[in-house]
């Protein structure tokens, strides 16, 4: 199974078949514009490889280059980004502006991982986060020192009709 386009493109070779399909693509590295992975060796920096729904082989395109089955297709119709490529990249960071009675004022922070940002989130929301790859640790500077409220959050319910 190969998913049709992207940065990182997951791969489920046929049993028995792992060790040859890894070789056969990590050879092609080069050519492909991409680091190929067994799951157990994705870097860590990713967050990537615990999860049950990651296939045996990845491969991660180079910064500006995609994985495609039909390259044709892209001639006519780019679009002009992507996400999935190595987190480290520049180009991978986001903007990130935080502003309300709970953030510091004139507050630079330095940079942040995205996963980081849900500890955060839920910290503002007084819930208690379900487990995950961010650490409130690398956010909280950020935040005025007593953010201890909860919220009295209600549940709601809309008829579509």
């Amino acid at each position: 199974m190969v998913p049709r386009d992207g940065a990182v493109i997951q791969i489920l070779p046929e049993d028995g078949q792992e060790d040859a399909v890894y070789q056969s693509i990590k050879d092609q590295e080069d050519e492909m514009h991409a680091t190929v992975y067994k799951k157990e060796d994705i870097p860590e920096h990713y967050h990537f490889k615990n999860n049950r729904r990651v296939m045996p082989i990845v491969a991660i395109a180079d910064e500006g280059w995609l994985v495609v089955d039909k390259p044709q297709k892209y001639k006519k119709s780019h679009p002009g980004g992507g996400h999935g490529y190595d987190n480290r990249l520049m180009s991978m960071r986001p903007f990130f502006l935080a502003y309300g009675p709970n953030f510091k004022a004139n507050y630079k922070q330095e940079s942040i991982e995205n996963v980081d940002i849900y500890p955060l989130i839920c910290k503002l929301l007084g819930v208690d986060p379900a487990p995950n790859n961010g650490s409130l640790s690398n956010t909280e500077d950020m935040l005025k020192v007593n953010i201890n409220k909860r919220w009295n959050l209600k549940p709601c319910a809309y008829n579509t009709d």
